[in-house]
């Protein structure tokens, strides 16, 4: 599954320089998730003006809980928006399916000879959001919010640490997303 993902979002980029870009459109932003501020950044390839596929990736800082260290947190997914356009705004319902890349490791066992890291895997994301419909060639902006749930693993899975027990664990964040769309 991971690898048809990558494949599918390498090939993208293929399949949408080979078609007509007449509703194809880049959404470029600032994005803020738990606080903390990243940039975004999806290629949406437009089949038709109601239905939009694409790439898309974000970055920013990501802390496992209030007293760790903030670390790097890349977010890359499937984009699929279904819009409604008006004369000059275009609502949306927006749904994301991908995986982060995100690798935290634990520095507080000092006394036992295995790392334990938590790392990212597959998440989801839906919600909603509004762009200004702008001719081709010219820049619109648009606002999104997009619940998502996060799933991390441990590894070793299952490592019991003086009866403290690594597991899995979900986290569900809101994502505000700004920016201009071109």
């Amino acid at each position: 599954m991971k690898r048809f993902l990558l494949f599918a979002l390498l090939c993208l980029p293929l399949v949408t320089s080979a078609q007509g870009l007449k509703y194809s459109h880049a959404y470029l932003g600032a994005l803020l998730q738990n606080g903390r501020p990243g940039g975004s950044l999806v290629l949406s390839y437009g089949f038709n003006k109601y239905l939009g596929v694409g790439a898309g990736i974000d970055m920013l800082s990501y802390r496992r809980n209030g007293y760790s260290d903030a670390t790097s947190f890349i977010p890359y997914y499937l984009d699929v928006r279904v819009k409604y356009p008006f004369k000059w705004i275009a609502p949306y319902v927006a749904a994301q399916f991908g995986k982060q890349a995100y690798d935290y490791k634990l520095a507080d066992l000092t006394d036992v000879s295995t790392t334990v890291s938590e790392q990212g895997k597959l998440f989801y994301g839906l919600g909603l959001g509004i762009s200004s419909v702008a001719p081709k060639g010219r820049i619109g902006v648009f606002l999104s919010l997009i619940y998502r749930r996060y799933k991390f693993k441990y590894t070793p899975k299952n490592f019991n640490y003086n009866g403290l027990q690594f597991e899995d664990r979900t986290a569900a964040p809101v994502v505000l997303t700004g920016g201009i769309v071109f």
